[in-house]
């Protein structure tokens, strides 16, 4: 494709191959919001349609990039071996000390996975982009409303390399694995710890029908303040009835609480292999001090 001189570069606009479709998406609607052509500013009409080339060029190439979905089919079962007729007359003593071996079932995902566990869900790949997606876009619009760093990705390195912008500490970055229904509370598993101070954490909304979980396709964010090592937290119930995390079970509104493992790492270092390098220079290093 042709760049006039006069618009900028693809990789500028954060518009590269390499993006998923969650990510291209999130870049797209921020680029829109900027150079709309109701928005007044000059030579937006072109800028757009070369933005709207970009984002159709991209998005025809996931589609011929994804595989086609090939349906998984089980093996056919195993024919039980024939059982060995026993003698009549014949009389088995049990062997002290021996117990038969037998193997712990791993619960499958809408089946109960402890003594108190009603429903359990693993979230696919799908609802992780779409959690990872809404965390990008939570922690950009903290950037801009809280530290005052452009929306816009030229602008932001330009003030990155004059050393006007950045590092600054990234905040906790969450999403969870796993989610559980039990009789007190739906819960949220996370294989990750927070950070001290600000933490962003990605909760995908669900519905269920008795104990059956499922993803809406929502996702909402919440910024709450943690210490290191914090392993268990409740969510606030007027947050969670605003947010559509208001399932019932028994005639009660289930509390959701969080629950953590402290000592791994969060999301935060993601966005460093992000194609666009958005937050490149803003935010310090993983493991660094700023």
């Amino acid at each position: 494709m042709r760049v006039r001189q006069n618009l900028p570069e693809a990789r500028d606009l954060g518009l590269v191959p390499g993006l998923s479709r969650a990510e291209l998406r999130r870049v797209y609607r921020q680029l829109a919001r900027e150079y709309h052509p109701d928005g007044g500013r000059a030579g937006s009409d072109e800028i757009m349609r070369y933005i709207n080339a970009l984002h159709d060029s991209l998005k025809e190439s996931l589609e011929v990039e994804a595989p086609p979905e090939t349906p998984v089919q089980a093996p056919p079962p195993k024919p039980a071996p024939p059982k060995t007729p026993k003698p009549a007359n014949r009389t088995e003593k049990p062997r002290a000390g021996r117990a038969p071996a037998t193997e712990p079932a791993e619960p499958s995902p809408q089946q109960p996975a402890g003594p108190d566990t009603l429903g359990e869900l693993s979230l696919t790949r799908q609802a992780r982009e779409l959690m990872s997606a809404a965390l990008i876009e939570a922690v950009d619009g903290w950037l801009v409303c809280n530290r005052g760093v452009p929306r816009n990705a030229l602008r932001r390195r330009m003030l990155v390399r004059l050393g006007r912008i950045g590092p600054v500490s990234c905040p906790g970055l969450h999403m969870p694995d796993r989610v559980s229904m039990v009789p007190q509370a739906l819960r949220f598993h996370f294989r990750s710890s927070p950070v001290e101070g600000l933490n962003l954490v990605a909760l995908p909304a669900l519905s269920n029908a008795g104990i059956c979980l499922r993803p809406t396709g929502e996702v909402s964010v919440l910024e709450e303040a943690f210490f290191v090592g914090q392993e268990r937290f409740s969510v606030n119930p007027g947050w969670a009835r605003a947010h559509g995390f208001d399932l019932v079970y028994a005639g009660r509104v289930l509390p959701v609480e969080l629950l953590f493992q402290p000592g791994e790492s969060d999301f935060s270092a993601s966005l460093y292999r992000l194609p666009n390098q958005r937050f490149r220079g803003v935010f310090s290093p993983p493991g660094s001090t700023p």
